[in-house]
């Protein structure tokens, strides 16, 4: 792919965190700009803080997961990846099933960079901006963006972890490749489909110019093509109401034509907002001829050129990926210099304003379309690739109309286009309320965030954040995130943000201090408040960023809201709502007396819900008064204290015992709550309120509560932040848990056929393992197991839960009150088997499975099918796991229950990562790497028969996977396995006679280029043809017919045809370059290399 200018030069928002941690004003600059017109901002942090003011999944998903190369530019390298587990983002509410296909794009590294880490974050800052938009986020024709991940490149001791872009995949490959394909398999696409094709691409484009974006560099491999679900379309439908919905539920579309496939556009350029000094680069030889090295355009300029881009590309489509046909054959020694003459000669025909010429020529010459097709093309061609930028069509609604005359337009805008605003408000990354979504991500990447607050705190980004950065510091330390538990340093942190003024950390300190029994120095200034603060605040469950709960964290108005009471002009500018917000008990009495209703809010919040706030000799007579008056004491708030909460929910979550107990006489029920379980009751357990608790249950009849002390145990040990616990309840947090757990036991013991409280209390433990915070409170679980005193045997599930969600502190917990952990699980595999389904594959080989091979469980245990510790490492792509297996004795060559070995079982799942592994830096390499290694010892069959034997795919990702397992080993291969044989696949065959009788043209092509049809190419023939009478399928006999001439004919000429039947690239050379040779993205200033090992 020929590539030049400055499209890798993205030039990066600047975040300034201010006032409140609120981002008022981001400028974004356009890629095109050059950098000395910008301000950078290229730190972690504020990448982690965009993602999550933007609600974007930050999804599980490691090295382990990541499969075979999809592509790879300037700016990204793109790998397919398999979702490990079904994941949820808490806060987004998306679901990711496990195993759903998804696509990788990570920023690539070039020479040059001064910052690789800094410029990198900087390029994937300004691709989720731009795919983040609203008007490009809900088109049907542009890529989404799924959500970010981290990856560790690097060894295990130096790892660096770098965020991932997660965007949907396309397993059919790019426009390219799915045109390039339809012309090896001669079965190209009609008219009719290539046509809804372009006019997907037109409408992609149609987007991206009505939000003043400019793509830069449109061609086929920047589309994407994903099989279409929508049903069928009528082509005329008679009144714009009956026009049939989309995917997305919006009207739809309206001119699509009934196609397989659906075109979406990817690597988009960033937005502008200015009209000159635009700098464009692309690619040979689709970009427009103006599209010189230098060159600067303004904004309507520089949408010519994505528009002349569009000409080329529909070209392209419409004769079938190669539009070149028509120049001849170009001499030079190598493609590239073939591909160089040839893209000059375009240039040139450009230049000299015969493009046009040409390609109506070409398209009339090929003989693909009808009278009437061609006048429509040549219409489209001529006002798309004219020389001069002022005479194309800037409207691409007018090309859709030219290319869809027969169909209502309509344009494709679910969501109303606008450039991208340069005024965000990022609120700055809060662990204790996100820590949920980064729970499951690496040691090393928690680590690296930690890295990057302290160089926000230290000042070194510039960044003026009022101590912001030093309290999120402080709250890692308190809750164990990425950093050992230390109390010192949690108060070094606080004291250092209160100084710089910051008001949680001023609240937070004397408490935290009071808590870990440690005094305030001297030096710490604590800044006290000009005014009282509300005692009630929201909760870290708090998601909005909404009205509510600013109430709940508002400054009491003092003197600004005073006014004279006692007449009705008096209180004309009062709601009874805002004077129940800032406890204007006289206002609301004058309210009441004047016939006024209570409001609610746009949130459901009623005045009731600031009762808890109220001196408490005037709530209950107020509260009353405001009931009669039409008030409902159990009314569900849609945002507060949590989604749907009651008055008693806010008054138990800040503790106000008397203000619940007064609510609780006014008729609040404290099982009343939210729409997902969530009530008075197991607020109070879960905030470890054992005072609350027990006023709760004694408002409630027994039979009410009787099944519902699961649930209530299961709150108790999922429980808050740690941090959140220290600051509630100061010297009591080691205590609050215990008092509430005995309570629940007095509670549980009224009952005289309830469950043990062991069997509640493990299920308790399991349950609070999927909380937002359960994982983290292992001293809440030490004090419960230690309050009960449960068999360990009762423990070993919750031990196993321990390994599989990566939990190593309750792992610890476990293994320190003699947990035995030589038990069996599901399949019959032992934990040690379990670490290989660990995320962070640094803990699980450095943590988990030494200390269980220490406590005597066997290094080859088989579970079910066979299957060894080694053999799950091996496949999950842990290997620095099975680097210790190998090292504690593990034997490499153990098989199955079906007899297939650790490397059969690579080929067999298309594993090609793994198999890499076993050949080139496993420490048992040599073992793999015989003259004629079996895969399957006793049916002996070897690795070249299996791989020769594996179906042809029709995913492109998993095609491209395929090739490379083979060309893997084949490359390892001698003269004595290519003419092995054996009955095990097929009686008495050869690798070359399996691969001819499955139709694997690919390994037919290869093995005859190793000279193998020499010694058995008439027997696989024979073989070929006896199968090609009974296949009546198109592509299976196809693919036979093909083995066999190549087998028969092979020469130069048939290398070279074979060669186009079966390479992985297109027209413009955009294949894959061995994609086989990646298994992590090392980077070159880290100096890890593919070799010796990764």
């Amino acid at each position: 792919m020929d590539v030049f200018g400055t499209t890798s030069t993205y030039i990066g928002p600047r975040t300034s965190f201010k006032k409140s941690s609120v981002v008022p004003a981001v400028t974004l600059h356009s890629a095109v700009h050059s950098a000395t017109q910008t301000n950078l901002q290229d730190d972690l942090i504020s990448f982690l803080s965009y993602v999550r003011t933007k609600e974007i999944p930050i999804i599980p998903i490691g090295l382990p997961d990541v499969r075979c190369v999809l592509g790879q530019g300037l700016s990204f390298l793109v790998n397919g990846a398999e979702v490990p587990e079904t994941y949820i983002d808490r806060l987004s509410g998306v679901e990711f099933p496990k195993g759903m296909i998804v696509a990788m794009k990570r920023s690539a590294v070039h020479d040059g960079m001064a910052d690789i880490i800094g410029s990198r974050i900087k390029v994937l800052f300004n691709e989720a901006l731009t795919m983040c938009h609203p008007p490009l986020l809900a088109h049907p024709n542009i890529v989404k963006l799924l959500g970010i991940c981290f990856e560790i490149e690097g060894p295990m001791v130096a790892g660096l972890a770098m965020p991932v872009l997660v965007v949907e995949c396309a397993e059919s490959g790019n426009l390219a490749e799915v045109l390039e394909t339809a012309r090896k398999e001669e079965r190209p696409l009609g008219f009719e489909e290539k046509l809804a094709l372009c006019v997907d691409v037109a409408h992609g484009l149609e987007i991206l110019h009505a939000c003043d974006i400019v793509h830069g560099d449109v061609k086929c491999e920047n589309v994407l093509v994903f099989e279409n679900d929508c049903q069928n379309v009528n082509d005329e439908p008679d009144e714009p109401s009956e026009v049939p919905l989309d995917i997305f539920g919006d009207r739809l579309l309206t001119d699509l034509i009934e196609s397989r496939y659906i075109c979406k556009l990817t690597d988009f350029g960033i937005s502008t907002h200015t009209a000159e000094n635009i700098i464009l680069g692309g690619s040979r030889p689709w970009q427009a001829p103006e599209c010189t090295r230098g060159a600067y355009f303004k904004l309507e300029g520089a949408k010519c050129t994505d528009i002349y881009s569009f000409g080329m590309l529909l070209w392209r489509v419409m004769l079938d990926g190669d539009p070149f046909k028509s120049l001849g054959e170009f001499e030079g020694n190598t493609a590239k210099d073939r591909r160089e003459k040839r893209n000059d000669a375009i240039a040139l025909l450009k230049e000299e304003d015969r493009l046009v010429k040409h390609v109506c020529d070409s398209l009339t010459m090929s003989g693909k379309f009808s009278n009437q097709q061609l006048d429509m093309l040549h219409d489209v061609i001529r006002i798309t690739l004219t020389k001069d930028p002022s005479s194309r069509e800037l409207d691409i609604g007018r090309l859709i109309r030219l290319l869809m005359p027969n169909k209502w337009y309509q344009r494709r805008h679910p969501v109303s286009p606008r450039r991208i605003s340069i005024d965000l408000n990022i609120q700055l990354l809060d662990i204790e309320k996100d820590f949920a979504s980064f729970k499951k991500i690496s040691q090393v990447a928690k680590q690296r965030i930690v890295n990057s607050f302290q160089a926000y705190a230290k000042g070194s980004t510039g960044q003026n954040t009022d101590g912001a950065a030093a309290f999120q510091l402080a709250i890692c330390y308190a809750m164990g995130f990425g950093v050992p538990v230390e109390s010192n340093k949690c108060l070094k942190w606080l004291a250092i943000a209160a100084n710089e003024g910051s008001r949680p950390a001023r609240e937070a300190l004397p408490l935290v201090a009071k808590a870990f029994d440690i005094k305030i120095g001297d030096q710490v200034d604590i800044q006290k408040a000009d005014r009282p603060l509300l005692v009630l605040s929201s909760p870290s469950g708090d998601r909005g960023d909404t009205s509510s709960r600013e109430l709940l964290e508002t400054e009491l108005s003092g003197d600004e809201k005073k006014k004279d009471v006692g007449t009705e002009d008096s209180c004309a500018d009062w709601t009874m709502f805002q004077a129940a917000e800032v406890c204007r008990y006289d206002i609301i009495e004058l309210l009441l007396s004047q016939g006024v209703k209570p409001e609610i809010s746009e949130d459901g919040v009623t005045p009731l819900h600031f009762l808890s706030t109220w001196d408490e000799n005037i709530a209950e007579r107020l509260g009353q008064k405001l009931i009669l008056a039409g008030a409902d004491v159990n009314a569900r708030a849609k945002r507060g204290v949590s989604v749907g909460g009651t008055p008693l929910m806010w008054s138990v979550y800040g503790d106000h015992l008397t203000h619940s107990a007064i609510l609780i006489r006014l008729g609040a029920d404290p099982m009343v709550g939210t729409g997902d379980g969530i009530d008075a009751l197991f607020f109070a357990s879960q905030l470890h309120l054992a005072s609350h608790l027990r006023l709760l249950l004694e408002n409630l009849r027994p039979v009410q509560v009787r099944g519902h002390m699961r649930r209530l145990f299961e709150g108790a040990a999922s429980g808050e932040s740690r941090f959140a616990r220290i600051t509630r309840h100061t010297s009591k947090s080691n205590t609050a848990a215990i008092e509430t757990l005995q309570l629940l036991l007095d509670w549980n013991h009224l009952f005289p056929d309830s469950v043990d409280p062991g069997e509640n209390l493990l299920l308790a433990l399991r349950s609070s393992l999927d909380s937002d915070y359960g994982p983290m409170n292992t001293d809440v679980h030490a004090a419960f197991i230690d309050k009960i005193h449960p068999e360990p045997s009762i423990l070993i599930d919750l031990l196993q839960d321990s390994v599989t969600h990566c939990y190593p502190q309750l792992f610890d917990l476990l293994l320190k009150r003699k947990v035995p952990v030589t038990g069996k699980f599901d399949d019959d595999k032992t934990l040690l088997h379990l670490c290989a389904r660990i995320t962070d594959e640094v803990t699980s080989a450095k943590e988990f499975a030494p200390r269980l091979l220490e406590l005597g469980i066997p290094v080859d245990s088989r579970d079910k099918s066979g299957y060894t510790p080694f053999m799950d490492a091996v496949l999950a792509r842990q290997w620095n796991l099975a680097d210790l297996l190998l090292a504690k004795g593990a034997d490499p060559l153990s098989t199955n229950s079906d007899g297939y070995n650790v490397m059969g079982l690579c080929i067999k799942t298309l594993n090609l990562g793994a198999q890499k592994f076993l050949l080139k830096y496993c420490a048992a390499r040599s073992d793999f790497c015989k003259p004629v290694f079996l895969v399957h010892p006793k049916r002996r069959i070897s690795a070249l028969q299996e791989s020769a034997a594996m179906p042809v795919q029709r995913s492109h990702g998993m095609k491209v996977e395929a090739i490379g397992i083979f060309l893997l080993t084949l490359a390892t291969c001698e003269r004595e396995n290519i003419d092995f044989c054996s009955d095990g696949i097929l009686e008495n065959a050869t690798a070359l006679d399996i691969a001819t009788t499955s139709g694997n043209v690919h390994a037919v092509k290869n093995l005859v280029k190793h000279s193998a049809h020499l010694t058995s190419g008439k027997r696989a023939v024979e073989l070929a043809r006896a199968k090609l009478a009974t296949v009546t399928e198109y592509l299976p006999k196809l693919n036979l017919e093909r083995s066999i001439f190549i087998i028969e004919n092979w020469n130069a000429n048939t290398a070279k045809l074979a060669d186009d039947w079966t390479n992985m690239r297109t027209i413009d050379d955009s294949h894959v370059n061995f994609s086989w040779e990646h298994i992590a993205p090392f980077t070159r200033n880290l100096q890890v290399l593919l070799d010796p090992k990764p």
